[in-house]
């Protein structure tokens, strides 16, 4: 007898013990969470929440138009016309990157290892293929590769410069480099007829993009000559 109920002492102590072992256990991994859900929440909220904003949002450049330069008549030397650019999100583009930037090479005429190179960038979800394109030829080859399954590449609002003059008086009115004026009128009344830039942002994830806040690009000023 004296034997049994020391067997069944023993047994019950050791389940005794093992209870308590998980209560520790399970205490310690209750203690964990606990801990990180005040640094969520109470400690360091702000940050941790721009860095959950930063790894999935996207700035989207909105360009502003340029002011037209006039003569004295009215008429235009020079103003801005609609156009676009092509960009892409390289999340999307990377896997038919070749196939992509084939067609875009072949109809825009892009530097095909460039464009490979943009269309595969790991760190990004915005990139920018061409600038400052009329808006058919655009929109036409962007439309070429949804009908092909190729997704992740799309168009965006880019003003061209145009001078109805041609050649007439260009050494006097100038002309626009890639981004900025490189003689003449552009270049002396620049700061009256550039705009501000304006900025859209977005949450991107998942397939989907969710407007966060869009700044618009200011108005311009319209330069007129005095001769």
């Amino acid at each position: 007898m004296t034997s049994r109920q020391s067997s069944l002492g023993g047994t019950r102590g050791k389940a005794h013990l093992r209870l308590r072992l998980g209560f520790i256990v399970i205490a310690m991994v209750l203690s964990f969470f606990a801990a990180r859900l005040v640094q969520l929440q109470v400690i360091d909220p702000g940050s941790i929440a721009a860095m959950a904003a930063k790894e999935g949002t996207v700035r989207v450049e909105l360009p502003a138009a340029r002011g037209a330069i006039l003569d004295r008549t009215g008429t235009e030397l020079a103003t801005s016309v609609s156009g676009v650019m092509v960009v892409a999100d390289p999340q999307m583009t990377k896997k038919d990157a070749p196939e992509i930037a084939t067609i875009l090479s072949d109809e825009l005429g892009l530097d095909y290892f460039e464009t490979l190179e943009r269309l595969r960038r790991e760190d990004s979800r915005f990139q920018y293929l061409a600038r400052r394109l009329p808006a058919t030829k655009a929109t036409a080859v962007v439309e070429t590769l949804v009908e092909q399954g190729y997704k992740g590449v799309t168009t965006r609002r880019d003003p061209i410069r145009g001078y109805p003059a041609k050649d007439i008086a260009a050494n006097l009115v100038g002309f626009l480099g890639e981004d900025e004026p490189l003689g003449g009128l552009e270049r002396t009344f620049d700061a009256q007829l550039a705009g501000v830039d304006g900025e859209a942002r977005y949450q991107v994830g998942g397939g989907n993009r969710i407007p966060l806040g869009r700044t618009p690009p200011s108005k311009h000023r319209t330069a007129r000559t005095s001769s």
